[in-house]
C-alpha cells in the first residue's frame, strides 16, 4: 500500500486538487528511472552554496533560478557517484525533495537544504532538478562533483556489538577503498582511589576487512538501479576486557567513542531496549526508498537517547528484524547507520534478520545461500546480504557468508536466543538443531532469565490481509501471513520453549505492541505479571515489539484474543526489559510522551 501525501504549504492549497495528487513521495522505486530523460533547458540556472563537504553528515544548499511554468511536482534529487546520472534510466536517485516543500509560489526560485553522507565516491556527488514528478522524470539543470574532502579514508558508520564472549566487544566501521591500515585502539576509563586513570595505555585490535557485490544479490532493484559499492567493511574485536567497566576507544585515531565492557555474572542488573520494524528517515526531510511513514523512527531515537540518559542509563539494544527497509537500495543502509550512530557507538546494537532484510524467492549464482523459507519479494533482491555483512553477531551469525543469523549470548542475568523466521526452521533443520542445543546449554542456576527472540511472532492477534491463511501453499512455498506463520512456530518452536522453560519471547514483524498472557499451547496458564517465586511453570509471556518506527499495523479483529492482555495499535515505542537475579519488568515506552504505555513484572 502507497502512502498518499500531499507535501504543498498552506499558500498552496487554492491548487487544483490534481496538483496534489501528483505528489506521491513514497519510495524510490516511485521515480521512475525507465522514463527518465535529460532535456536540459539553460535558462533554469543551479547553484549550491559549497562544492567541497568536509565530513559525512554536513550539510549543503541548493539554490535555484529562473524556473517558468511551475506545475508543483518538480525535484530536486542527488546521484551517486556522480557519473551515474548520466544514466538515468539505469541508476535511481539517493533521494529527493519537492520544490514545492520549500517555496512560495510562483516558484521561479528557491533554495533547499540537504544533509549528505560521505559515500566513499572520489567524484562525489551530482544534483539534478527534474519536471515531470516521479512517473516522467526529465532532467532540465543539474550540478556535478559536490565532493568530499576524504571520500577514501574517512571512518564512517561505527557501531558496537557483542561476540557472545563476556570479555569483548566488537566495533564495525566503513571507508572507501583505503590502503591505510585499519584498526581500533582502547583503553579502561577506571581510576584508582586517587582518582587517577589506572591504565594509560592503548590496546589494539587489526579489523579484518570485506565486502560485497552487485553479483552477490539475488534480483532487482539489489542488483540493479539500487546497487550502490557499499566500500570496505571493517571489524575488529576488542578482548580482555573487565567487566562493567567503561571504556574509550578510538578507530585509526579519527573517530572516538565509549562503551560499558558486558556485565559477567547473574548478579548484576541490565537494561535492553528491544523493538523490531524501524527505518530510516532522511533528516533533512527528503524522501528515499525507506520513507514510508518511517519518520517515527526518528522519534524512536530520540526515546533511546533519553533512555540512555537517564540515571540508570541503558546497556543494550536487540532490533529484532526489518532493520533499515532498504529492500535494494544499498544507500538506505548507510543512511540507518548513520541514523542510529548516537546511540549504536556507545552500546551494542544486536539484531536479528527480518522478511526485509531476507526474504526473496531466488538466489545468486555467485553466493551459496539458499532462497528464503518464505518466497517473497520483501528484501528487494538482497536475500540477507547487506544486512549479514553490515551486522556481523555472535556464533553462526558471525561469518555472513554461512547465511546462518542465528545466536545465543549471556547479558548479565539474561540468556538470549535469537532466530531466524526467514531461514527453515522446522526440526531437522540446521537452524533448529542450533536452537535446540544452544537452549540446552543454558544454565538456569547461573542465568536465572531466559529471552528468546525472533522476527515474525509466534502468537499475534490480527486478522485480515496479511493475516489469514494463503489460497495456495504447500511446503515448498509455505504461506508467509500471519496466522499461518503462527501456526508453524508453535508446532515446531514451542516445544523448544517449553522444554527449556523461556520466560519471555519477543517477536516483531506486526507494527504494533501487544502482551499476552502466560501461554502453553495456544492457551492460558495465568496473567503475565502473577507468576511468582516457587509456583511451577507456566509458559512463557509473549511481546509483539514491532511499533520500532515503520507505519502502525490495522490488521487486527474488532474483538482481542483472550490470549491477549493488551494491544496497542495506535503508539509506536521502545520495550525496556529491567532485570537482576529475581525480577524482570518489562515496560514499553511511548515515543509521543516518552512516558510508560505498560508494564509487567515477573519474579523468581
Amino acid at each position: 500500500m502507497l502512502a498518499q501525501r500531499c507535501l504543498l504549504p498552506l499558500v498552496f492549497l487554492f491548487v487544483s486538487k490534481v496538483l496534489c495528487s501528483q505528489i506521491r513521495p513514497v519510495y524510490l522505486d516511485s521515480f521512475n528511472a525507465e522514463r527518465a530523460q535529460e532535456e536540459i533547458d539553460k535558462g533554469v540556472i543551479l547553484k549550491a552554496n559549497v562544492t567541497m563537504l568536509a565530513k559525512t553528515g554536513s550539510w549543503i544548499e541548493v539554490n535555484y533560478q529562473n524556473l517558468k511554468n511551475f506545475e508543483g511536482n518538480e525535484v530536486l534529487a542527488w546521484y551517486s557517484p556522480a557519473s551515474s546520472i548520466k544514466n538515468l534510466t539505469l541508476v535511481s536517485p539517493v533521494k529527493y525533495q519537492y520544490l514545492a516543500a520549500h517555496c512560495s509560489l510562483p516558484c521561479s526560485e528557491g533554495t533547499i537544504p540537504f544533509r549528505l553522507l560521505n559515500l566513499r565516491d572520489e567524484e562525489g556527488y551530482a544534483v539534478g532538478l527534474f519536471r515531470g514528478g516521479l512517473e516522467n522524470p526529465t532532467l532540465v539543470s543539474k550540478i556535478n562533483n559536490i565532493q568530499f574532502e576524504n571520500p577514501k579514508n574517512e571512518v564512517l558508520l561505527p557501531h558496537l556489538a557483542l561476540t557472545g564472549i563476556e570479555n569483548e566487544m566488537r566495533i564495525s566501521w566503513v571507508t572507501g577503498q583505503t590502503d591505510e591500515p585499519q584498526f581500533v585502539q582502547y583503553v579502561s576509563c577506571s581510576k584508582d582511589k586517587d582518582g587517577f586513570s589506572r591504565s594509560k595505555h592503548f590496546e589494539r585490535a587489526n579489523a579484518t576487512t570485506t565486502t560485497y557485490h552487485r553479483t552477490d544479490m539475488c534480483g532487482s532493484p539489489a542488483n540493479s538501479n539500487g546497487f550502490h559499492e557499499p566500500g570496505l567493511l571493517h571489524t575488529a574485536v576488542m578482548k580482555d576486557l573487565r567487566p562493567s567497566q567503561k571504556y574509550k576507544y578510538r578507530i585509526t585515531n579519527q573517530v572516538k567513542g565509549s562503551f560499558k565492557a558486558p556485565p559477567d555474572n547473574q548478579n548484576s542488573q541490565v537494561r535492553v531496549a528491544i523493538f523490531g520494524d524501524m527505518g530510516t528517515a532522511e533528516m533533512d526531510t527528503s524522501f528515499d526508498v525507506g520513507e514510508k511513514d518511517e519518520r517515527d523512527s526518528l522519534k524512536t531515537l530520540d526515546l533511546l537517547k533519553s533512555l540512555k540518559n537517564m540515571e540508570s542509563g541503558l546497556d543494550l539494544v536487540l532490533h529484532i528484524g526489518d532493520i533499515s527497509y532498504a529492500r535494494g537500495y544499498d544507500v538506505q543502509w548507510d543512511e540507518f547507520l548513520d541514523q542510529i550512530g548516537p546511540i549504536s557507538r556507545f552500546l551494542p546494537w544486536m539484531v536479528a534478520i527480518g522478511n526485509h532484510e531476507r526474504d526473496f524467492p531466488f538466489v545468486s549464482r555467485w553466493n551459496k545461500y539458499k532462497p528464503s523459507y518464505y518466497k517473497g519479494y520483501d528484501s528487494g533482491g538482497e536475500c540477507g546480504v547487506s544486512h549479514m555483512y553490515r551486522f556481523p553477531m555472535p556464533g553462526p551469525a558471525s561469518e555472513p557468508q554461512k547465511d546462518s543469523p542465528w545466536y545465543g549470548f549471556d547479558f548479565g542475568p539474561i540468556h538470549f536466543t535469537v532466530m531466524s523466521t526467514e531461514h527453515d526452521f522446522r526440526p531437522g533443520s540446521a537452524q533448529y538443531r542450533f536452537l535446540a542445543a544452544d537452549l540446552a546449554s543454558y544454565d538456569r542456576t547461573s542465568m536465572p532469565w531466559l529471552v528468546f527472540a525472533g522476527h515474525r511472532p509466534m502468537y499475534v492477534d490480527s486478522a485480515g490481509p496479511g493475516s489469514d491463511p494463503c489460497e495456495e501453499s504447500d511446503e515448498h512455498a509455505p504461506c508467509p501471513n500471519d496466522q499461518p506463520v503462527s501456526a508453524e512456530l508453535i508446532s515446531s518452536i514451542e516445544p523448544l520453549l517449553l522444554l527449556h522453560k523461556v520466560d519471555l519471547a519477543v517477536w516483531g514483524h506486526h507494527h504494533s505492541y501487544q502482551r499476552s498472557c502466560h501461554l502453553i499451547g495456544g492457551k492460558c496458564t495465568e496473567l503475565s505479571a502473577a507468576l511468582i517465586s516457587g509456583e511451577a511453570y507456566k509458559g512463557p509471556v509473549h511481546l509483539v515489539l514491532g511499533m520500532g518506527g515503520y507505519e502502525l499495523s490495522t490488521n487486527v479483529p474488532s474483538i482481542r484474543s483472550p490470549i491477549f492482555e493488551y494491544v496497542n495499535v495506535w503508539d509506536h515505542g521502545i520495550g525496556l526489559i529491567e532485570a537482576n537475579s529475581t525480577h524482570l519488568t518489562s515496560t514499553f515506552y511511548l515515543d509521543s510522551n516518552k512516558k510508560v504505555g505498560d508494564e509487567f513484572r515477573m519474579t523468581k
